[in-house]
């Protein structure tokens, strides 16, 4: 639901904007839609590249998944990967690099998997609780595999 109620915020919230600029406001918005769609694809092609460069001697990828879009409208996308040691959590940065957490399969304490609505458009929900207490949840919302 997270990822509908993101859409219907973001569709209200331009709809507010551009009307009250006099329609000047519809500039930052092509700006932003061409920033967020455009290259998407290859984009997501170094997400992919850069979980197999963080990948340890003899560690094998399992499966990998990026977040929808529409969970990401205000922030960057998060690829997860499961590898056959670890679970592998990649934030890129807002002009780049990447921030990335793991957890090994050893210190994995739960794991929580939510089907969404309307999962074609909203994926699921993926979290993963660690041993240590000061570590919490990590995870992902609105996960598809490519």
């Amino acid at each position: 639901m997270k990822g509908i109620f993101n859409a219907i915020w973001f569709f209200v919230f331009w709809a507010t904007v551009v009307p009250l600029t006099m329609f000047i406001g519809a500039i930052p918005l092509a700006v932003l839609l061409f920033c967020t769609y455009a290259g998407a694809q290859v984009r997501a092609q170094k997400a992919e590249k850069i979980v197999k460069t963080t990948l340890m001697k003899d560690e094998q990828l399992l499966a990998q998944a990026i977040q929808h879009r529409v969970f990401a409208l205000w922030s960057r996308r998060k690829t997860i990967a499961i590898t056959t040691s670890r679970i592998i959590l990649i934030t890129r940065g807002l002009v780049g690099g990447f921030k990335m957490s793991d957890i090994q399969w050893k210190d994995l304490k739960d794991a929580k998997l939510e089907q969404n609505v309307l999962d074609s458009i909203c994926g699921s929900n993926l979290q993963f609780q660690h041993y240590n207490a000061g570590v919490g949840w990590m995870g992902i919302d609105g996960d598809v595999t490519p």
